[in-house]
């Protein structure tokens, strides 16, 4: 029983992490993490800062197809 709740557990944790990556959230945190600990004079940015900032950034990328 204890090793079935185990499984399920990992199992539950693993479709967390995954649906955090597709859905941006792990980029979010990542980068405020990053923030926090490289830049502690800076003010962490908002989530909606955060997807402006990261569509002005990709936005004006170079795209090349070679």
């Amino acid at each position: 029983m204890a090793e079935a709740r185990l499984v399920l557990h990992r199992l539950v944790a693993r479709l967390a992490e995954f649906w955090a990556g597709a859905n941006g959230d792990y980029a979010f945190e990542a980068y405020r993490r990053h923030l926090a600990r490289h830049h502690p004079e800076r003010p962490l940015p908002s989530r909606a800062e955060y997807e402006a900032l990261r569509c002005r950034t990709e936005h004006n990328r170079i795209r090349r197809c070679c």
